[in-house]
């Protein structure tokens, strides 16, 4: 893993490559009611 990172840091194409599609995948992705609907999913599971 830390040889990944090194790469990504050396190479800053593949370093803006590589941050572009994580901002794309967060804006597609990740959202309050998502987060709130997986805290609620691990609750209902402890309960069972």
């Amino acid at each position: 893993m830390m040889n990944k990172i090194r790469t990504l840091f050396l190479n800053k194409n593949l370093y803006r490559q590589f941050s572009n599609y994580a901002k794309e995948t967060i804006q597609k992705e990740a959202s309050v009611e998502k987060m709130f609907n997986g805290f609620l999913e691990a609750i209902r599971y402890t309960e069972r």
